[in-house]
């Protein structure tokens, strides 16, 4: 699943080739009104906000995890999601309408954040391609915390019911998600769900999980298959 913009499916090449030459089957999709997907891209100017605009998009994510499952060569209780950044918020509203719900998420770079701290955080920060309008980090964290200004859409409601093993991958410089928030967010779940969510933080990684110094990718592959072994996805 895509992260934010108008994205076709060559944009997740990287990590569909990674996920086909683990053994998985992928069902990637061009985003409805970009390349050979119909349907209107929705914006949220156009659709009245940030969570008509998820719904939709979680709407299409649902349908294509259904449509998965009816393959002939596909396992349809080892199917699950896996999706960076805008798909953090669309991947449980999505297995909110699915029954039986996935077998697994896995999220880079994601955010358990509303769309609104988000936000005030990606401009405090210049989200990673402009010049920052904080340059403290710890001003930055003080300001975050602090944020009482219009949240947009919030996922707390739907990650406090999900029971999916989900996997979050993080970057400690990520520009765009304020991780140490997201970490907060998914600490106080309540007791049954933060059992099912499992956080690894890359110290020197940003929004691509690539040191932000040298540019060498984190070990991002080497922690999912550990993980999906471990939850019992992936067997050899």
């Amino acid at each position: 699943m895509h992260g934010s913009g108008p994205l076709q499916r060559e944009h997740l090449i990287g990590d569909m080739r990674q996920l086909v030459w683990k053994g998985f089957a992928v069902l990637a999709y061009d985003k409805r009104g970009v390349g050979e997907s119909g349907g209107q891209y929705p914006r949220n100017r156009d659709t009245g906000g940030a969570e008509a605009t998820l719904r939709i998009l979680a709407g299409d994510a649902a349908a294509a995890l259904r449509q998965l499952r009816q393959e002939p060569d596909i396992d349809p209780a080892r199917v699950g999601y896996f999706g960076a950044s805008q798909a953090s918020w669309i991947i449980p509203l999505a297995t909110q309408s699915l029954d039986p719900p996935p077998r697994f998420h896995v999220i880079l770079s994601g955010a358990a954040v509303s769309t609104g701290v988000e936000q005030y955080y990606s401009d405090l920060t210049g989200d990673g391609s402009r010049p920052p309008t904080v340059a403290d980090p710890k001003e930055i964290e003080r300001l975050v915390n602090a944020f009482n200004g219009e949240p947009g859409y919030d996922p707390f409601p739907i990650l406090s019911a999900m029971r999916v093993p989900t996997l979050w991958l993080l970057g400690d410089q990520d520009q765009s998600v304020p991780v140490f928030a997201t970490v907060r967010v998914l600490e106080t779940l309540p007791p049954e769900a933060v059992a099912h969510h499992t956080v690894i933080r890359f110290p020197d990684a940003g929004h691509d999980l690539r040191n932000t110094n040298t540019g060498k990718p984190a070990p991002v592959w080497d922690e999912v298959v550990s993980w999906l072994r471990k939850v019992g996805v992936m067997t050899s």
